[in-house]
């Protein structure tokens, strides 16, 4: 898949295959990103889940539904798209001045 490395004024952050891995504030070296975990990726749910009888961990109901992206749709200086074509899911992640801003 794809790797996106993006840097403005304030932040720097990195982006692969549709997961967060690095955010960093300029002139602080901890990693905001749980590297480890998957911050930034997409959860959904389908109609005919239901989540009284769907098995989970506590507070985490979203376990078995995260977006399996399949390819890069769109790319710009400070910006990526991972696209999950099975389920029709584009997730777009910007780096402006406030932050990471995520659509999906």
């Amino acid at each position: 898949m794809t790797s996106k490395h993006m840097t403005n004024d304030s932040y720097t952050m990195t982006v692969e295959n549709g997961v967060i891995k690095e955010f960093y504030l300029h002139g602080n070296e901890t990693n905001l990103a749980d590297v480890g975990g998957e911050l930034g990726s997409a959860c959904f749910m389908l109609k005919s889940d239901d989540l009284k009888t769907m098995e989970h961990d506590p507070l985490d109901q979203y376990r078995d539904r995260r977006t399996k992206y399949d390819r890069c749709s769109a790319e710009s200086e400070n910006s990526i798209a991972f696209t999950d074509s099975e389920n029709r899911i584009t997730t777009e992640y910007i780096l402006d001045e406030p932050g990471a801003i995520i659509h999906s």
